[in-house]
């Protein structure tokens, strides 16, 4: 089991939504350090996810029909 501890450092450590959201969770109201973020953790997220909505994307037609 991964203890409370190890969950804080692991989402102290990342600017990411899935860090965010541990740290809402575990009731962390900001990150220590700078206060205003540089908006890295959205760009890599965005980078992570870039295409993914053309991928995912129905026209309406079933990947069987030529």
């Amino acid at each position: 089991m991964v203890t409370r501890e190890a969950i804080v450092r692991a989402a102290n450590r990342y600017d990411t939504v899935m860090a965010w959201a541990f740290r809402r969770a575990l009731g962390i109201a900001r990150r220590a350090g700078k206060r205003k973020g540089s908006g890295a953790g959205k760009a890599v997220e965005r980078l992570r996810y870039a295409g993914l909505e053309e991928c995912m994307a129905n026209r309406g037609r079933s990947p069987e029909e030529r």
